[in-house]
């Protein structure tokens, strides 16, 4: 759990950072609040609270004692917890915790207003709630190497089914990898060749001919399970082979509809490369927080064993 904690943290103040052009720009807007938190089954929430600064606006001075942050799960207020305050690009950046109890299927709403003796700070309140879904289990993977376009490829066969009410899905393939000349062992995700799994692929040949990026944000692979008819969806991961990688292994997330639209966002904003360059207008960053910015969005997530 420590583990899943800390990679949403740090996915949140990466967000923070990556969307701030696009608020920023934005004329004759009062700063916002900006909300992420990303529930699960365990027994805490990493919520971060930060606000924007539009143009021609100071930047709200936030601390813990400007604002008050409620977590209610299922209608009934969770035990929230103050843990740090930084700056991330400019901006304050508070971190909360709720620390109850988390179950599939709860209702988790999160809001933050500014406190009731601070009426000089110009906020208004904003929240955004969504559920926790069921994570997958997966029922079978295999591994073996395949050749593609020159190069050899460790290919991850997994199959699992569908879980109740849960549309949206993503994978991650971790690699344990070794460096001799340091005597280190590192886990980190790998880059998947998402053109061997159409589930993955969504560029045609003529797209990938000429450049289009099919990049995915922290190789988490999203996707929509809707396309496979049967309960069961097999996935075929295919990464490149090297030499100082010994063993991998799948991580398979269940996504609420927040959750995957917010990835889907910002893949398809870091592959807009006619955007990057001026030619299109500027796609605004997904949110689901109703009177401010960011995302409150429920995950599951399965591991599988080490494959060597």
């Amino acid at each position: 759990m420590t583990k899943q904690v800390l990679f949403f943290i740090l996915i949140t103040l990466c967000i923070l950072t990556s969307c701030g052009d696009n608020i920023d720009i934005r004329q004759g807007e009062t700063p916002k609040f900006v909300i992420y938190a990303f529930p699960s089954a365990s027994d805490t929430i990493p919520i971060t609270i930060s606000v924007t600064k539009p143009a021609g606006h100071k930047t709200p001075v936030l601390s813990h004692a400007t604002i008050g942050v409620t977590c209610l799960i299922n209608g009934k207020v969770d035990e929230i917890k103050f843990a740090d305050s930084s700056n991330v690009s400019g901006l304050p950046v508070l971190t909360y915790y709720a620390i109850g109890k988390h179950k599939t299927g709860d209702r988790v709403r999160v809001s933050v207003e500014p406190a009731s003796h601070q009426d000089g700070l110009d906020l208004t309140k904003a929240w955004g709630e969504t559920q926790i879904p069921e994570s997958p289990s997966i029922d079978s993977i295999s591994m073996d190497t395949i050749f593609h376009k020159e190069d050899d490829y460790t290919r991850l066969k997994i199959s699992f089914n569908k879980t109740h009410d849960v549309q949206y899905y993503a994978a991650r393939v971790k690699g344990m990898e070794y460096f001799e000349s340091v005597d280190s062992v590192s886990c980190v995700s790998e880059e998947i060749e998402t053109s061997l799994e159409p589930l993955l692929n969504g560029l045609t040949d003529t797209e990938l001919n000429f450049g289009t990026k099919n990049d995915f944000y922290h190789l988490m692979y999203v996707f929509d399970s809707s396309q496979v008819a049967s309960r069961t969806v097999t996935l075929r991961l295919c990464v490149l082979e090297q030499s100082y990688t010994s063993a991998y292994r799948v991580e398979l997330f269940s996504l609420s509809p927040e959750f995957y639209h917010m990835l889907k966002s910002i893949n398809d904003i870091n592959n807009n490369d006619i955007g990057a360059h001026g030619l299109a207008f500027i796609q605004p960053t997904y949110t689901d927080i109703y009177g401010g910015y960011g995302c409150v969005a429920g995950y599951g997530c399965v591991k599988s064993q080490w494959l060597k």
